[in-house]
This record gives structure tokens, C-alpha cells and sequence, in this order.
């Protein structure tokens, strides 16, 4: 197995049976297709959509609970248990996202909530993501950003923040964030057509202290500057 997807798999197989707030989450991520055109959503039960890196599934019930076809995919199989037991009608696989199990022109939507940052070989995840959409199909993609503002702050001050627990690198060798401009270009590179840029979706009115203060520090950034300087930025693409 790749060192990195090994990384994720350890790292969400640990974070999986704690205790999360899932409905603040389902609630979140239920107003993800306001971002899409109107179109797209007028007879959902006709629509296949891929939960890419789905985690315990709370984007899968919020998408299932609007009548779509979900189906999501992670390496975590911890994450997988969790999710299969609270979404029943969805369907979940153990697949590695540079190699999807799923035939060409299969999906309508790919969703990608925070997790192609954590993929070493973005460019080939991207183009499975291009392969198993259908012609005009839509990647939605939340991703965390190297541009963030705290990261273009002096070391000093970002080794104070870790040393603190405001901040938490990732644990992948060699990781690193990449920047708003390193993605538009990655997502152009593998064929898409970038329509739309947003701030992240996912809820920060959770956890316990430190968490807490941490995500004031990034809605306070969200509600003064552009999704580009943002700790997480959101693009929907179209094939």
C-alpha cells in the first residue's frame, strides 16, 4: 500500500469511533447543491453521485436524504463500518481513488469533501474522477489550502501555533498543502473546466476548546477575505 494512503487509512481508522456531531455536519453539507445549477437537481432520483473519501458518511446522508443515488468510497474501513451502519440505503466500497472500481461515464457528480489533499498522486485521483463522470458531469471539490493566511505567517509564529495545538500537521511524509493557484492549475491540467469558487462548507461549531478556537480563527478569515486565502476553499468543475 502506498505510505500515504496508509497514513490516511491510520488516521481516519483512529479518528472514526469517537464521538462526532453528525447532524451539525448533515445539516452543513445539505446546502451543498444550492452551488450547483439549478438544472442539475430538478429529478434527483435519476442522479448518480460519488462521495470521494466519504469518511463516516454524513455528506452521503445528506445527499441520500434529498433522493440521490450515493455511493462512497474511503480507505478507512473503521470509517466505513460507522457509515455503514447509519446510512443503510447507501452504498460504500473500500477503494483507493486513483484506481475507482466504477465504469467509465458512470456519475453525474463526483463530491470531494476534504480529501484530495491527502492523495500523494493528485493528478491521476483526478483523472479517475474525469474518467467515471459522465460528459458535462460536475466535480465538486473542498480542499485545504496552502494559501491560508496562517501559512504565510513567519515559522516562528507557525511553530508556536503547533507547539500550541492550533495547528496540527498532517502526518504523510513530505506533505504539504497546495496553494489556490497550484490547484486551479492541477484542475485544469486534468481536463476540467473550473465554473465556480467558494468557501468551504464544512461546519466549525464543534469540539472542545482548542478545536473551537481554532475554527473561530478561520471564521473570522472566512468573513474578510476571498475563498483563495481561506484554510479550506471549495471548486466546482465541470468535464
Amino acid at each position: 500500500m502506498d505510505a500515504w494512503n496508509k497514513t490516511a487509512q491510520d488516521f481516519y481508522d483512529s479518528w472514526a469511533p469517537r464521538k462526532k456531531d453528525s447532524a451539525v455536519f448533515v445539516q452543513a453539507y445539505g446546502k451543498l447543491l444550492h452551488r450547483f445549477p439549478s438544472t442539475f437537481h430538478l429529478l434527483p432520483s435519476t442522479l448518480r453521485i460519488l462521495d470521494l473519501g466519504c469518511g463516516t458518511g454524513e455528506l452521503a446522508r445528506a445527499l441520500a436524504g434529498q433522493g440521490f443515488q450515493v455511493t462512497g468510497i474511503d480507505i478507512s474501513e473503521a470509517s466505513l463500518a460507522v457509515a455503514r451502519e447509519q446510512n443503510p440505503g447507501v452504498s460504500f466500497q473500500n477503494a483507493d481513488m486513483t484506481a475507482l472500481p466504477f465504469p467509465n461515464s458512470h456519475f453525474d457528480a463526483v463530491i470531494a469533501m476534504t480529501s484530495l489533499e491527502f492523495c500523494r498522486d493528485k493528478i491521476t485521483a483526478l483523472r479517475e474522477i474525469k474518467r467515471v463522470l459522465k460528459p458535462g458531469g460536475y466535480l465538486y471539490a473542498e480542499v485545504r489550502n496552502g494559501s491560508f493566511i496562517l501559512n504565510r505567517m513567519p515559522p516562528a509564529f507557525t511553530a508556536l501555533l503547533t507547539r500550541i495545538k492550533l495547528l496540527q500537521p498532517y502526518p504523510a511524509e513530505n506533505f504539504r498543502d497546495l496553494s489556490h493557484a497550484e490547484w486551479q492549475a492541477l484542475l485544469r491540467e486534468a481536463g476540467f473546466t473550473l465554473e465556480c469558487e467558494f468557501p468551504s462548507l464544512r461546519p466549525w461549531a464543534y469540539g472542545g476548546f482548542l478545536t473551537r478556537l481554532k475554527n473561530l480563527l478561520i471564521e473570522t478569515v472566512k468573513q474578510f477575505l476571498p475563498p483563495r486565502s481561506h484554510y479550506m476553499m471549495a471548486f466546482l468543475c465541470r468535464r
